[in-house]
């Protein structure tokens, strides 16, 4: 490899860093709702917003990453923050419930674009640099820069929005995410990384769908991570009216909400030592569904301290979780799959979410936010007697399928 190459693939990962926190100095993170609510919207209106971002990523998550396998991930990457720059713009010159609904929509479709594409960059980056086993170490920095940027600009988010007024944090946002678009396009697409053979977008869809299909080892990680990641992301929407119930003021539940990030960044931070530390991915994936689980049914009995130790712990494991299994199916799946597989598994978060978001919510109606979290706690422990089995019976197909691709090696 040349000199100049090697450099080049090398500063992705240092621009990749500076991308994740600086284009991600989000600060409205902690006063959205407030925001909504000050523009006269109710709270059903705030949930049909969330529910419209999800469908739109359910429905564009594979077709990105089916995009970033044919087209090219940089480019990609670069399109999300341009999107979600878009996004925040629109939402800091809108007041009415419809042009929300056309900021929410770039938003999701930003995310769409970013999810699995940044995770498969990295990696046939670091393949190109012969640097494969630090994917975790590297792809937990990003993440952890990413949390970072989220977490330390929530921390001042609540006093910025009385100071400077809610609509002014969002056009702040969108200047850091345009630096970020601007970041994407300085990166340099990894040689090694392969195009797929078959340009034509549905083929390469149906494959994709296919080899996840098949691959046991694939399945299994796309179905541990599609509920547990689904009720972590509802637990972060329960946590503001659960500490606001518990008597907390708003400006301290903003920081509740900065501190978890910044857990959560910590976790992206620590998940190769503890992974190097243990030696047995799946063991810790198990252990972090059997600790979430129990965390949610404590958040019923415990008090206000004692829970908000369970927020940040529970923070803290969701990054690890993510890493870990990002990582177990990067290692079965050929790089012009690769955005594929990894959007597939998103998709399937967002299935989950769909399906339990609105239920889940009629049930704070009906009885309250800690009975509800109780009822995520069970139902996260009747899927981990699920998990174990279908863990135990994919054991032996582990060693076989490591060793070769059924679409084709690198």
């Amino acid at each position: 490899m040349k000199k100049e190459d090697k450099a080049a693939y090398e500063s992705n990962i240092w621009k990749l860093y500076l991308t994740s926190f600086i284009g991600n100095l989000e600060f409205v993170s902690p006063v959205f709702v407030l925001f909504l609510l000050a523009n006269q919207l109710t709270m059903t209106q705030v949930f049909l917003l969330q529910s419209l971002f999800t469908v739109i990523i359910f429905i564009m998550e594979v077709p990105s990453g089916v995009a970033a396998d044919l087209f090219g991930r940089k480019q990609t990457l670069a399109l999300s923050y341009l999107f979600i720059c878009m996004g925040f713009i629109i939402y800091g010159i809108s007041s009415t419930f419809p042009f929300f609904i056309i900021a929410e929509t770039f938003i999701a479709l930003s995310w769409a674009l970013y999810s699995g594409t940044d995770s498969a960059f990295v990696y046939d980056t670091l393949k190109e640099l012969k640097r494969e086993k630090q994917f975790k170490k590297i792809m937990g920095n990003i993440a952890a820069c990413l949390m970072l940027g989220l977490g330390l600009a929530s921390l001042p988010g609540g006093y910025l929005g009385e100071l400077l007024g809610y609509r002014s944090l969002f056009f702040i946002g969108a200047f850091f995410f345009f630096i970020g678009f601007l970041f994407c396009l300085s990166l340099t697409e990894p040689k090694h990384y392969k195009k797929a053979e078959d340009t034509h977008f549905f083929k390469h869809l149906r494959e994709g769908f296919s080899y996840a299909g098949k691959n046991q080892q694939i399945r299994k990680y796309i179905i541990y991570f599609s509920l547990i990641a689904a009720f972590v992301w509802l637990l972060f929407f329960f946590v503001p009216p659960y500490f606001e119930e518990q008597g907390y003021s708003v400006t301290v539940i903003g920081l509740i909400v900065g501190f978890g990030l910044l857990f959560q960044a910590a976790g992206y931070y620590f998940t190769e030592k503890i992974s190097n530390k243990i030696k047995h991915d799946d063991a810790i994936l198990l252990w972090i569904l059997f600790i979430t689980a129990l965390g949610f049914i404590l958040l019923f009995f415990v008090p206000p301290l004692v829970a908000l130790v369970t927020v940040l712990c529970l923070s803290f494991l969701n990054a690890i979780k993510e890493v870990i299994s990002d990582h177990a199916i990067h290692q079965q799946t050929p790089s012009s799959h690769r955005a594929t597989i990894l959007s597939v598994k998103s998709m399937g978060k967002n299935i989950m979410f769909a399906i339990f978001g609105p239920i889940l919510g009629y049930a704070t109606e009906l009885y309250d936010i800690k009975t509800t979290l109780l009822s995520m706690g069970v139902i996260l422990f009747v899927f981990l007697v699920y998990i174990l089995f279908l863990f135990y019976f994919t054991k032996e197909e582990k060693k076989e399928n490591h060793k070769k691709n059924t679409f084709s090696k690198k």
